[in-house]
């Protein structure tokens, strides 16, 4: 029998929707090539169908890895290649940022940060992963844990009408 943590609030994972836009964005690519391959029976298309296929495949695994949890005392986020855990008491503000990224024209970004004590971010969520109802539960779970100030988006978030949208500045 598994030992469950008593203390976990919430479990959040990516949206079905986030599977489908990288299936379609790599996946997909791949079955005019299997679906040939089939039809004319001749597999010397299939080493470039799995180019697609190996790259959906290293989303999919990327995505099933990817866990927020909430507990009592701290956010855990897990990735594939990585693990943090932020304790509520290190949490000093909480910001939604929308821009654009300069380095990497028509990039552009949707994230949670949850600011420490020198004014820098210690852990950014990238949010367009996530359902919207759960960056609801998330931001209302890490608003009542911490003692950290909210800027408007977050608050709208918790209100439940927070629409994402681009300033002059670049920021929300």
């Amino acid at each position: 029998m598994q030992n469950k943590d008593i203390s976990q609030l919430a479990y959040i994972k990516p949206c079905f929707s986030t599977y489908f836009v990288a299936f379609m964005c790599t996946g997909f690519f791949s079955l005019p090539f299997f679906i040939g391959s089939i039809l004319k029976n001749d597999t010397s298309a299939l080493p470039m169908a799995m180019i697609p296929a190996l790259a959906f495949l290293y989303l999919f695994i990327w995505l099933q890895a990817l866990t927020i949890r909430l507990f009592d005392e701290r956010v855990e986020v897990k990735s594939l290649f990585s693990h943090q855990i932020v304790p509520y008491s290190d949490i000093i503000r909480l910001a939604i940022e929308i821009g654009l990224n300069p380095k990497r024209k028509g990039k552009g970004f949707i994230r949670m940060e949850l600011f420490g004590q020198d004014e820098e971010p210690i852990l950014i969520i990238n949010i367009k992963l996530f359902s919207r109802k759960d960056m609801e539960l998330l931001a209302n779970i890490l608003a009542k844990n911490t003692r950290a100030e909210c800027d408007d988006s977050i608050k709208q978030m918790i209100n439940k009408d927070w629409v994402p949208s681009l300033n002059k500045k670049g920021q929300n």
